[in-house]
């Protein structure tokens, strides 16, 4: 498990839609990914992808959690409106409008 690896996986990761954040753990050779919500299906796929690497020992091992968002309506953007490494939907109005939310939100709290 060595550094090279670490970041080729690492890189591939960074045009993944679902990827919110990336960091590696200093004076270790691991990393630390938080990702979005995700269709369930993807997130299967994913773990599997992760197990299969951890059968080659390419990856040591993984840890995931799951964040239980019961009080919060929410629906993940479909995976397929991410082409190209681009959102093909008006993703700066939208995100736009939530920050506002957000401030408005933080604002009145």
């Amino acid at each position: 498990y060595d550094n090279e690896q670490l970041a080729k996986f690492a890189n591939s990761l960074l045009d993944k839609h679902f990827i919110w954040s990336l960091g590696k753990i200093l004076r270790e050779n691991a990393l630390i990914v938080v990702s979005r919500c995700i269709p369930r299906k993807e997130f299967r796929n994913f773990v599997d992808f992760l197990s299969d690497l951890a059968r080659k020992q390419i990856v040591k091992d993984y840890t995931y959690w799951l964040f239980d968002y019961a009080d919060v309506s929410q629906q993940p953007i479909p995976y397929n409106l991410f082409r190209k490494n681009r959102w093909i939907y008006e993703h700066e109005k939208h995100m736009a409008k939530l920050e506002e939310m957000v401030r408005q939100f933080q604002k009145n709290s």
